[in-house]
């Protein structure tokens, strides 16, 4: 009888740590997931940003594959569990970039990585950005350049050190 007892204890602790052990596995997996969602949205966030809104130049610079088409307003990437670039049939994750014009100087876009497995968000990240009407590239920077002192002779310029 004590022998039936030991081993109902002992498989009832064992049942419980490999629960333990799976969930953290998962957690570890998902958040893996996360960090490298995050990762990728926010660099797709700042070549947006850089480029102006600009979705070919975007795409020129994150699809090697150029497996979406950027006249849409919209790009998808794929990339695979190794979160590398590849095609539509090898994709483990779906990003998806969209741009909506809301007002004349107001670009908006969202950008979600999702599973493709069961279609699941992991990280959603929205953007906008205020596209200047009327001042060129070559006005801004003429009305905030200024020409820098020299520095006279044996002197440091810029508080550097002598």
């Amino acid at each position: 009888m004590e022998m039936i007892v030991s081993v109902l204890i002992f498989s009832v602790s064992a049942a419980v740590c490999i629960q333990i052990f799976a969930k953290a596995y998962i957690l570890s997996e998902k958040t893996q997931d996360l960090g490298n969602a995050v990762s990728i949205c926010t660099s797709c966030a700042e070549l947006f940003y850089g480029y102006r809104g600009d979705l070919s130049k975007v795409q020129q610079e994150l699809d090697p594959l150029h497996s979406s088409d950027s006249s849409s307003g919209a790009l998808t990437f794929f990339y695979d569990e190794n979160y590398s670039p590849c095609h539509e049939g090898a994709a483990r994750f779906r990003l998806v970039m969209n741009t909506d014009r809301q007002e004349a100087d107001l670009l908006k876009c969202t950008i979600e990585m999702s599973r493709i497995s069961d279609d699941s968000s992991i990280y959603r990240l929205n953007c906008t950005l205020y596209l200047r009407s009327g001042v060129s590239h070559g006005e801004a920077s003429e009305s905030i350049g200024e020409e820098v002192p020299v520095p006279e002779e044996g002197g440091a310029a810029m508080g550097g050190v002598l």
